[in-house]
């Protein structure tokens, strides 16, 4: 073994570089640096005015957006209804805490509104109706005992007309969770579940 070893590194020693000349035609590479491509086309966008219309286009987008977001589009109650939403789960997988103690079973029901309370009021709304506006304006702007969320609207210019602080229900999320069908509605806690109470206007 070590004979073997002796001759590899002998004959490595005299290992000499050899040009073993060309396969096929070589090329200088033509294509422009890319970015060198991205900053010349920035600034010719920038030279001619294009950059700052484009910039200008965003931000009236965005701030269209801002006051008039996409909302859910719910009818307006006509008959006074209410109802309860058991917010209780079924865990689909064993809880446990970061020592490993088990905290819930798969299996195991759990109503949050078991262990906490919430004192606060939810009242939806639609910030496109002038009715609704009012309803919110005489039962939900105080930030103590509730909060007015809109569903749908322009939401911005209500909250500065109410000079008033008011939510939104992006992407409908809690219209979805509690199952608001019509507008103005007002989700209490009451004992272990929540009552949904719509109200006509």
């Amino acid at each position: 073994m070590k004979r073997l070893l002796l001759v590899v590194l002998f004959a490595c020693f005299n290992c000499q570089a050899e040009d073993l000349g060309k396969i096929a035609q070589t090329y200088t590479i033509a294509e422009k640096d890319l970015a060198e491509v991205f900053k010349s086309r920035v600034a010719k966008a920038v030279e001619s005015g294009l950059w700052a219309k484009e910039m200008d286009k965003q931000g009236k987008r965005i701030q269209e957006y801002v006051n008039h977001p996409n909302g859910e589009r719910l009818p307006t109650v006509s008959t006074y209804r209410s109802r309860y939403f058991d917010p209780s789960m079924i865990l689909d997988r064993d809880i446990k805490d970061n020592k490993g103690r088990m905290i819930g079973k798969k299996g195991t029901k759990i109503n949050p509104l078991d262990r906490i309370t919430y004192n606060k009021a939810l009242c939806f709304f639609d910030a496109n109706d002038a009715r609704q506006i009012a309803w919110i304006k005489a039962r939900c702007l105080d930030l103590v005992t509730a909060k007015a969320i809109a569903v749908d609207g322009p939401v911005m210019k209500v909250m500065e007309d109410l000079d008033s602080r008011l939510f939104f229900d992006q992407h409908g999320t809690l219209v979805k969770r509690f199952g608001i069908r019509a507008v103005p509605s007002m989700v209490r806690q009451t004992g272990n579940v929540f009552v949904i109470e719509e109200f006509p206007l």
